[in-house]
């Protein structure tokens, strides 16, 4: 049923029916949040994770429809399951747990940026010497100038 669902998306934000899409994404983000929930509770009930055994679970995601899509979604299942952990119907996490997102592509894109940015900086650098230089042998000139006038 699922991949249905994930097909109907597609086609759905193809022809340009993102209303749909949207509140299909709702959809599987309130699924997904639910299957988290229940992967912690079984973890820490059935499996004893706490704090003398902690527990890490990262949960993946990927988008048909690109990585800017994918990255709403994630930050949307994690800002509902923080809001479902504080409030905690049932006490059933009965340990503490933080969520946090990482996105593989920003990451990628952040370091190229600062690769660019470095780059520039550097050219900058380059470009700030050599027109300092410039300008010194200029004023070097100048003044040159300015002492032969001093002799007539």
């Amino acid at each position: 049923k699922d991949n249905n669902d994930n097909n109907n998306s597609n086609n759905n934000s193809r022809n340009g029916n993102d209303n749909d899409n949207t509140v299909s994404c709702k959809k599987m983000v309130d699924q997904w949040v639910q299957r988290v929930v229940e992967a912690l509770v079984e973890a820490i009930v059935d499996g004893g994770h706490g704090h003398a055994l902690p527990l890490r679970m990262s949960v993946h995601a990927g988008s048909e429809l690109g990585r800017h899509r994918s990255v709403v979604v994630v930050e949307t299942a994690a800002k509902k399951l923080r809001n479902v952990l504080r409030t905690n119907h049932g006490n059933r996490i009965t340990q503490p747990v933080s969520v946090g997102t990482h996105h593989r592509d920003m990451e990628r894109r952040n370091n190229n940026n600062t690769a660019r940015r470095r780059e520039k900086k550097k050219k900058m650098m380059t470009t700030t010497t050599t027109t300092t230089t410039h300008r010194s042998k200029q004023n070097e000139l100048d003044d040159d100038d300015d002492d032969d006038d001093d002799d007539d």
